[in-house]
């Protein structure tokens, strides 16, 4: 179960999906300051659609996020979207072919997929730029240390000497390129300059608040 600061209505939730024989399935959180935080991830080896979306939901439910908004309880933080690869989704399928693709069982299951398409050397400048700060020094991504295998992949991930753009493919990047495909599917964390408000105000004190039980202080914070 999430903290109590990643439950607050003002804080959104989507998931991002690597699709290839090690499946990758990383939850973040988009922080009311800006900045993003990943708190659970999902890897598997070689398993059908329907087993991973079942344990996509699972986590989702364990986590107590809903898996869509439901207007009955609107305060609940849920999923607003999850984004995968287009080619890892429909392949070489044009719009004219009959059979399910990939989103298709996807969405069968129960996960609606929001399809990406970008030039992966973006993909990794915009990894690179998450791993730094906000003006106001707080970090930009923040990781749950239990996201084991992304936090194993950061730590071992080398650029490309031939292409300083992209990173060196290697056995367990996996996690690596789910980030990729998440921080694409975001805007770039912006902090922006707010009105000083009086000492007493409510608005101030419940900054304040917030601010002592944001996530960061108890995941890893990469700069």
């Amino acid at each position: 179960m999430i903290g109590r600061a990643l439950r607050a209505p003002d804080v959104r939730w989507f998931r991002s999906l690597w699709w290839a024989n090690t499946r990758v399935c990383l939850w973040w959180a988009i922080l009311p300051s800006g900045a993003l935080h990943i708190e659970r991830e999902l890897v598997k080896d070689q398993c059908l659609i329907s087993e991973f979306a079942r344990d996509m939901r699972l986590c989702t439910k364990d986590l107590g996020i809903e898996e869509t908004q439901d207007e009955r309880y609107e305060r609940l933080p849920f999923i607003a979207y999850t984004v995968a690869l287009e080619a890892q989704m429909r392949g070489k399928a044009s719009k004219g072919d009959d059979g399910e693709t990939r989103g298709d069982t996807f969405r069968h299951n129960g996960i609606l997929i929001r399809e990406s398409s970008h030039d992966e050397s973006q993909g990794w400048t915009r990894v690179a730029e998450l791993l730094g700060t906000l003006p106001d020094g707080r970090p930009m991504l923040t990781i749950a240390p239990g996201c084991v295998q992304l936090v194993r992949a950061l730590t071992n991930a080398v650029s490309d000497p031939n292409d300083p753009e992209v990173l060196l493919e290697s056995a367990h990047d996996q996690p690596l390129r789910a980030l990729r495909i998440g921080a694409m599917s975001r805007p770039a964390p912006r902090s922006f300059d707010r009105p000083e408000l009086p000492k007493n105000a409510i608005g101030r004190l419940m900054e304040e608040i917030r601010n002592e039980s944001e996530p960061s202080s108890g995941g890893i914070a990469w700069r």
